[in-house]
């Protein structure tokens, strides 16, 4: 007597037991265990997609949070970067507006004050100086007051490299960022 396949084998000892009655209902609860069974699988699977996502977005979300920008932050930063990358030159500039105002031999501000004091010797044989005479003095109080202005604005232009490097650095990270997340302006 050849016992054949084990799918043969079951079979004979199933009907040798009497439990063909059991084996339906057993074979439908074994396929819903392994449809079960499948679907945990995959659940499991969605899970850690899922908790991979959310450890990429919390990757994200703080390395925004560190780099803590504020609002218009990039602008002033280009905005400061472009000055001290042109410190040397715009200094230069403002010392020469100083120079021909205030400064120099003769100057703006003198010459000036020659013409008002010219014009005056003649404002009573010409009485539409008057008028011009004063527009004169304002004039000068107004360009002398440009060339302190200028001045001070001189003293504070100043080339500062370590200030320069920050910024670059800041500005290198939140182009990185920007980049990154695929912004293209802010």
């Amino acid at each position: 007597l050849e016992l054949g396949t084990a799918a043969r084998q079951r079979e004979l000892l199933d009907a040798l037991a009497g439990t063909a009655p059991l084996l339906q209902p057993y074979q439908q609860l074994f396929q819903e265990y392994q449809q079960a069974h499948q679907q945990l699988q995959l659940l499991q699977q969605r899970q850690q997609e899922a908790d991979r996502q959310r450890d990429y977005l919390q990757f994200q979300l703080d390395e925004l949070l560190e780099a803590a920008f504020q609002p218009h932050e990039i602008e002033q930063l280009e905005h400061e970067q472009q000055l001290l990358n042109n410190a040397g030159a715009i200094s230069l500039s403002l010392s020469e507006a100083v120079q021909v105002l205030s400064e120099g031999e003769p100057n703006l501000l003198q010459q000036l004050k020659y013409v008002q004091q010219r014009l005056r010797n003649y404002q009573a044989v010409v009485p539409a100086l008057d008028t011009l005479v004063q527009r004169l003095q304002a004039t000068h109080i107004e360009l002398s007051d440009i060339a302190a202005e200028l001045a001070h604005l001189q003293q504070q232009t100043q080339a500062d490299p370590e200030r320069l490097q920050q910024i670059e650095e800041r500005l290198n990270t939140a182009y990185r960022l920007l980049k990154k997340h695929h912004v293209t302006h802010t």
